[in-house]
């Protein structure tokens, strides 16, 4: 039987970082009605070798956030995500249901998985944890194979600063009821500016195609104190660009369409 793969990823170290980011003048072109439908990122490898890759966002006529790269949204009548659809996963996790802890909440209580198009029958689910505040503290990830008892495999513990931001994401693995840490990282900074990738969504923190650019309203700028971006912002506080380093080299570069 072909097993369930975890991707681990591993421990970010390194040196400190520098973070300085421009003013906020006005361009012809932008006003504060125009949403995000687009982020081009160019990747620099080690080696040299640059890798462009595109991201395009849709929403619904109420300005909510329907389509992310090819993910997709689907909302209730209250506006919240129910379903999300991943056409083009290789893992086949395609269709993810959302359920919540009441009739009007927003607060996430478990989604649940039928993977397709493969030769065993399995799910997932993921069960959201929270504090006595309404945070979310907690996914806790869940298995179940050929109608086979279901096991917990994975768990995201989450910390929150003072500001409501989260500044810290511990990833475990369950292996023979230990486990076992597999990422760990400090979001030591935010710049308090708009994020155009946010949402109140409480399914997307931490489902986002590109790593964890929604975890805040602000715009994340230091990972353990090894990976910063710098931004360059429209007048309405919303960036224009982005600039990735990692110990003073420059990993990536971002830019950000409105329309």
């Amino acid at each position: 039987m072909q097993r369930f793969i975890i991707l681990c990823t591993a421990l970010i170290r390194g040196a400190g970082c520098s973070k300085k980011n421009s003013g906020t003048e006005m361009l012809p072109a932008e006003a504060p009605n125009q949403r995000l439908v687009k982020i081009e990122k160019k990747t620099t490898l080690s080696s040299g070798v640059e890798l462009t890759d595109v991201m395009k966002y849709g929403y619904d006529e109420d300005g909510r956030m329907i389509a992310e790269g090819t993910k997709k949204y689907f909302r209730d009548e209250k506006g919240r995500i129910y379903r999300i659809s991943l056409p083009e996963n290789p893992s086949n996790r395609r269709d993810i249901y959302v359920y919540y802890n009441a009739p009007l909440s927003e607060k996430v209580s478990h989604t649940i998985c039928n993977f397709v198009g493969t030769p065993y029958q399995f799910y997932d689910s993921i069960v959201y944890e929270h504090d006595s505040k309404g945070n979310l503290v907690s996914l806790v990830k869940y298995i179940s194979q050929d109608g086979g008892p279901i096991q917990q495999y994975q768990q995201d513990q989450i910390n929150y600063d003072e500001m409501g931001n989260i500044d810290r994401l511990r990833n475990y693995t369950i292996n023979a009821a230990a486990f076992l840490l597999c990422g760990d990282f400090h979001f030591t900074d935010y710049d308090g500016k708009v994020n155009p990738v946010h949402s109140t969504d409480e399914v997307r923190v931490l489902e986002n195609g590109w790593g964890l650019s929604n975890i805040s309203s602000g715009n994340m700028m230091v990972i353990n104190n090894s990976i910063c971006k710098t931004y360059q912002y429209r007048h309405d506080g919303r960036p224009r660009s982005a600039t990735v380093y990692q110990d003073g080299r420059i990993i990536a570069e971002l830019k950000y369409y409105y329309e």
